[in-house]
């Protein structure tokens, strides 16, 4: 088979990160990415508080703290937040994920001004009035009972739920009906103040944007907030993945299922964490996956299967998930077996596992065309790794893998002892005995 090479010098010069970083007061860390071509500035901001800072018993503050910074400030009502930002063509959101929350903004350029007002007036002036606080909180319930009747994306929390058992990491990020209600505006207001105020917030910025002018006007709308006295420091957790089988019963016309096994979080286990990478690619990660190809191109078993590399930051799992009818499946179960046994004890042809690697490279190297993707490249490592994952070093890595790093993942991840399996379901099944790998 004849080799291809990529030629390095087209990734020249826009996806070398020359960061330009400076710290504004004592709480936020800046970093700039000059991407002159593209049209947009895209701002994102790391906050360390995530749903494992959830209070006992109060699951859903930090997703409910996310909802009602948008809900107004001292000088600015929620429809004047939007507007200032959709206004002028941009676009503004947030997210909260087990570790951290996410705000992100996009504007063009002339623009950048009244992005960075905005952001720092919600970061650190939002005021969590009650009658907001009581309204938002009617929408996450509604938005829980969504979840509730969305089996296809319930069976995932559950499954999170279940391998990381009591610990932190497996709580419900929106928390539940009954915790949520118990919420008060003094705990979301105590989380406010502790992790939107602590010391450890990273922005990053990407776009057509100049570093001094960034400088001045960061200083403008950031200098005079300082960090709580007491800096928060971000919370990291690495429990064991519990291994076994959970059934939740539920009046489903098909059998929605999630499995899988431990793998290194972002800062843990280097080699093998681009391992994963590819691993999840050939389980079922498109449609010449190992199991996507025998489970719906030459069975006709399931419409739609997938796997996911779920990362936290010292501990992660690779997960597959799909949906089948009751009837089929014990039988997709056992068939999966087979692949997962196939690619513990059998080493890939090279040429095959170069199909597999280029794939995920050219995929990747596209989504690098968009500056959302350099923004949470850059600040996600700078959040768990203190440092810059660099496109180069992404690419070497992966080209290094070898069939023999394939078999080695599999038979140190995927052991018996180490496999769970989470399934809604309208009637259970002896799952252990269509599991033999």
């Amino acid at each position: 088979m004849k080799k291809t090479y990529r030629r390095k010098h087209f990734l020249r010069p826009y996806f070398e990160d020359k960061l330009h970083s400076f710290t504004v007061g004592e709480k936020y860390r800046f970093f700039l990415k000059h991407i002159p071509y593209i049209f947009s500035v895209n701002i994102g901001v790391w906050i360390p508080g995530g749903s494992v800072c959830d209070p006992r018993g109060k699951e859903g503050v930090a997703h409910l703290t996310e909802h009602l910074i948008f809900k107004g400030t001292e000088t600015r009502t929620n429809r004047e937040i939007f507007t200032a930002i959709e206004s002028k063509g941009g676009k503004i959101n947030a997210s909260t994920s087990e570790e951290l929350t996410y705000v992100q903004v996009t504007v063009l350029p002339e623009y950048l001004s009244e992005a960075l007002d905005i952001l720092s007036d919600i970061l650190n002036n939002a005021t969590f009035e009650p009658e907001n606080i009581e309204k938002e909180k009617k929408v996450v319930i509604e938005e829980i009972a969504l979840l509730e009747d969305t089996p296809e994306e319930l069976v995932f929390d559950l499954f999170n739920y279940f391998v990381w058992e009591r610990n932190p990491l497996g709580k419900p990020i929106l928390g539940t009906a009954d915790s949520v209600s118990k919420v008060s505006r003094n705990d979301l207001l105590r989380f406010y103040k502790k992790w939107y105020c602590s010391g450890e917030i990273i922005i990053v910025v990407v776009g057509n944007i100049d570093e001094n002018y960034l400088m001045k006007e960061a200083e403008k709308y950031f200098g005079n907030y300082e960090a709580t006295s007491n800096i928060s420091k971000k919370k990291i957790y690495g429990p064991k993945f519990k291994a076994g089988a959970k059934c939740l019963l539920k009046d489903v016309s098909q059998v929605h299922f999630s499995f899988g096994f431990p793998a290194p979080g972002v800062i843990d286990n280097r080699k093998y964490n681009y391992v994963a990478f590819v691993a999840v690619n050939i389980l079922a990660g498109g449609s010449n996956s190992y199991l996507y190809y025998k489970i719906r191109e030459q069975e006709g078993l399931a419409y739609n299967i997938y796997s996911n590399y779920e990362q936290f930051g010292k501990v992660g799992y690779i997960q597959v998930g799909g949906s089948v009818s009751p009837d089929n499946f014990l039988l997709l179960l056992e068939l999966a077996s087979e692949e997962l046994k196939t690619l513990k004890n059998e080493f890939l042809p090279i040429e095959v596992l170069e199909k597999y690697k280029n794939e995920l490279i050219g995929d990747w190297l596209l989504t690098q065309e968009f500056a959302s993707s350099h923004l949470t490249r850059i600040g996600s490592s700078i959040f768990y790794m203190d440092d810059v994952l660099s496109v180069d070093e992404y690419l070497n890595s992966l080209e290094k893998i070898k069939p023999v790093d394939i078999c080695e993942f599999f038979q140190q991840f995927c052991t018996p002892d180490k496999f769970a399996i989470v399934y809604i379901s309208p009637r259970k099944y002896n799952v252990k005995s269509a599991i033999r790998i």
